[in-house]
């Protein structure tokens, strides 16, 4: 399941914010994104898209995903 947490923990350590994540997604910072990183959101693959680019991860990071043996 997509985490609420990781975004919001990502936001946090790239100094981020939710008027920054609306400005690139929607290109006017008066959207509001609270939905895509409240718990329990559900953003569309284009949305998580988006917000994956934006936070410079990949969609699996977003879903906590993460492959121990890369680099292997």
């Amino acid at each position: 399941m997509y985490s609420t947490v990781i975004v919001d923990r990502l936001m946090r350590e790239q100094k981020k914010n939710g008027s920054d994540l609306a400005e690139y997604i929607f290109g006017d910072r008066r959207h509001t994104v609270r939905h895509l990183i409240r718990e329990g959101a559900n953003p569309t693959s284009e949305m998580l898209e988006k917000v994956a680019e934006f936070l410079n991860v990949s969609i699996d990071e977003l879903f906590g995903r993460t492959n121990p043996h890369a680099g292997d």
